[in-house]
């Protein structure tokens, strides 16, 4: 297996590997198999500010992807001025922004509960980026929703024709589980290529080290947050 970075250069590398074979990079809603076809997808697990330096690296090389944003999550608010501004870039610069659902923050205990909110969230993120919904991806996915339909109504990125029919890699916990490289060599003409943004940097670092760095700039914003929020903090934690 090809030994990837994660560096913004090693992505640059990856978008023009497809470019340069042929692959056309696509929407969901645009999956034609007939054709050689590469979706690009990224999960925003942790940091819409990482998921836009990516998205400009995509624009610069004249590729577009697909972003999956959370609307419940400890690590960002997409309800803030600067979120949505992020937000509205990377639309500004082709890409599209759907919908990354956490099944853990409901309580769901049938398909149908699934879908009723699943299509809640989506309503809820159309407001936001005022752009249509109909993508779903799944954080921390459940194996029982793999290579099926789960609604009509929508697309899953589970889908079994972008699961199975589309060659699936994916660099979770920074850790390539199939090589793209190796899925273009090896001839394989429908790819759907996961990455997270979270990991990638001007320069190769270690997972230890991303996240401590990350964890330094979350307390950063706290401390930011605070001092607008609190008149004459200083003052008062004397």
């Amino acid at each position: 297996m090809n030994k990837m970075k994660f560096t913004y250069d090693a992505y640059r590398k990856l978008l023009l590997t497809f470019k340069n074979n042929g692959y056309q990079d696509i929407f969901y809603q645009e999956a034609d198999m007939t054709k050689k076809q590469v979706i690009l997808r990224h999960d925003i697990d942790n940091s819409i500010e990482d998921a836009l330096k990516i998205a400009e690296i995509e624009k610069e090389v004249g590729m577009k992807s697909t972003y999956f944003v959370l609307i419940g999550t400890e690590f960002y608010n997409l309800f803030t001025k600067r979120s949505k501004e992020m937000i509205e870039k990377i639309i500004a610069y082709g890409h599209s922004v759907q919908l990354h659902f956490d099944v853990t923050n409901y309580d769901i205990s049938s398909k149908e509960d699934l879908i009723q909110m699943i299509e809640k969230e989506m309503r809820i993120l159309e407001m936001i980026t005022k752009q249509p919904v109909h993508v779903v991806s799944f954080h921390r996915p459940l194996r029982e929703y793999f290579n099926e339909t789960i609604s009509n109504s929508f697309i899953s990125a589970y889908d079994k024709q972008f699961f199975s029919d589309f060659k699936y890699v994916s660099d979770s916990r920074r850790n390539w589980k199939d090589d793209p490289y190796e899925a273009v060599a090896n001839g394989y003409r429908h790819i759907q290529c996961l990455t997270h943004a979270f990991w990638y940097d001007e320069r190769e670092r270690t997972a230890h080290d991303k996240i401590a760095l990350f964890k330094t700039k979350c307390a950063d914003k706290t401390q930011e947050a605070l001092y607008q929020n609190i008149t004459d903090l200083d003052e008062l934690i004397k």
